[in-house]
């Protein structure tokens, strides 16, 4: 009898859920539990589209991808240096001078953002890094904080001045004929009716950024293309696709498809934040997280590129 009223016993509470307050098969076992509580897994601009010639900023381009993404200075002297690295979908900021880097004391720069692409699309097979050799020159890294004018608080960017014409490049030289496709997810806070490219070939033979109107974005492989509405002092996600056929530029999913010019990178230096490897023209004033450039036309992953910027920043 006793046998009989545990078997009993043991089927009813079998048929319950785990947890107080759901009711009977909400989960069917710990894995599923396990599976609803997981928060979901880290998607990178290279798992929308894979190929990337280069991609430069402060996350992965994959899930897959593991090491260094930056090299940060101390403000101060620009000499003293150590990497921010990203693994299993964490940036890991690096302590400079024995101290993390803040917003008030120990402010950090940026010296130089690694390609995290792997496809070594430069001149002699390297890496496409983009590094800033003059302390003065380099962006500040901005951290994570209240204020801290980045896509969330909980983020960190890097902060371009164009009074101190701030940029990254790479002297040694990409080649690629069109289609070429660019991405970055960046904020203009200043200067707002003065030309401020964040991507170009030297001497802005292609380029992509803002125009000499406010709230408008330009990009040019020749022929110089605005899309409006896109707000200064607020952050976006920008794709543009340099062609003479079917290029376009998009921000936060809004696409003007347009002929913007026959121009290709032919051996040309890569800068990030002006328009020039002296960061004397078209300087930025304001933020960015990353960019990168794609051999290829991305039309067909614009929407989703848009939707991952938005999604992983925040904004």
């Amino acid at each position: 009898m006793r046998a009989a009223f545990l078997v009993v016993v043991w089927v009813l509470c079998s048929a319950q859920s785990p947890l107080l307050g759901f009711p009977p098969g909400t989960f069917s076992n710990r894995a599923a539990l396990d599976a609803a509580a997981a928060p979901p897994a880290y998607t990178g601009p290279g798992d929308v589209i894979s190929g990337a010639a280069a991609f430069w900023g402060l996350r992965g381009y994959t899930a897959a991808f593991s090491g260094a993404v930056a090299n940060i200075c101390d403000a101060a002297t620009g000499a003293t240096c150590a990497d921010a690295t990203w693994a299993a979908g964490v940036l890991t900021l690096p302590t400079i001078g024995g101290s993390p880097c803040d917003n008030s004391v120990n402010i950090c720069q940026v010296k130089t953002l690694y390609d995290q692409s792997g496809a070594l699309a430069c001149a002699g097979s390297t890496a496409c890094d983009l590094t800033q050799a003059t302390a003065a020159l380099r962006p500040t890294l901005v951290v994570a904080g209240a204020a801290n004018g980045c896509p969330a608080t909980s983020f960190p960017c890097m902060a371009f001045v164009r009074a101190s014409t701030q940029c990254l490049l790479k002297a040694t030289s990409y080649t690629r004929v069109q289609p070429i496709s660019v991405i970055f997810t960046g904020i203009r806070t200043g200067n707002t009716t003065l030309a401020q490219q964040v991507v170009a070939a030297n001497s802005a033979a292609l380029a992509i950024g803002w125009t000499t109107s406010a709230d408008t974005i330009r990009i040019s492989a020749g022929t110089g293309v605005n899309q409006a509405s896109v707000v200064d002092n607020s952050w976006h996600a920008v794709q543009g696709i340099w062609s003479s056929s079917v290029g376009a530029i998009s921000a936060d999913g809004t696409t003007t498809t347009t002929n913007n010019g026959a121009n290709a990178f032919s051996s040309s230096s890569l800068v990030l934040g002006a328009q020039n490897t002296t960061c004397t023209t078209s300087a930025l004033d304001g933020k960015l997280v990353e960019a990168g450039i794609w051999p290829a036309d991305i039309t067909a992953s614009i929407a989703a590129l848009n939707s991952n910027a938005h999604s992983y920043w925040g904004f």
